[in-house]
């Protein structure tokens, strides 16, 4: 898509969760260190029909996100500890990549207002998708999964392991922040990551 589209989507789809999921009791919590296995049993055990809590993303072996209520998030963390693990809610973190109701709401909601204005194209370099590390290289494609990701779970562990089997072994990070470089450092694939902040940085990294 276009860069103008690209920067309409990135502000439309927050605006959209914003105006679902204000003042409700919506959040998001990372886990790391902890038997996922162990982890889900112990979601399962809080969940309540009216209060769920459900896979947002699944980061790597030992790390996973999870989305629900902020209750019962903050119950969650006190089972994470005593599995040895370490739960913490992430701040102004909207609900998100689950079929959790509100999140079918806000899907519904992107899917009747976004229109491209500029038109698409089949990507120059194939996309992975991050619910199933399936290549994308239609352009149809990669518009339905921008809807469907609402409410479908993360899986950037497979997508790590689906870059190792294409022979990737450098990865750019692209802007701020650590949580990607931090999850590579989790997983039994070795990358060559660089972080890249400014066209100094990618240069370096295309040499």
């Amino acid at each position: 898509m276009s860069y103008r589209d690209t920067i309409r989507m990135v502000a439309t789809m927050p605006a959209i969760e914003e105006r679902v999921v204000a003042g409700r009791p919506f959040g998001v919590a990372f886990y790391y260190n902890v038997d996922l296995a162990a982890l889900r049993a112990a979601m399962h055990e809080l969940s309540t029909s009216e209060a769920p809590l459900l896979t947002y993303a699944v980061t790597a072996g030992n790390q996973m996100i999870v989305t629900g209520t902020l209750p019962k998030l903050r119950e969650l963390n006190v089972r994470a500890a005593g599995l040895g693990g370490v739960g913490v809610v992430i701040p102004h973190g909207p609900p998100a990549h689950s079929p959790l109701p509100v999140l079918h709401d806000i899907q519904a909601g992107f899917a009747k207002e976004w229109r491209y204005l500029d038109g698409t194209h089949d990507p120059r370099i194939p996309q992975l998708c991050n619910q199933t590390a399936a290549v994308l290289d239609r352009r149809q494609d990669l518009e339905r999964m921008f809807i469907e990701q609402f409410t479908r779970t993360v899986r950037w562990d497979l997508v790590i392991r689906r870059l190792a089997e294409l022979s990737v072994g450098t990865v750019a990070v692209v802007g701020p922040g650590h949580f990607v470089h931090k999850s590579l450092q989790f997983t039994d694939v070795s990358f060559t990551v660089h972080t890249v902040l400014t066209g100094a940085d990618l240069r370096r990294v295309g040499k």
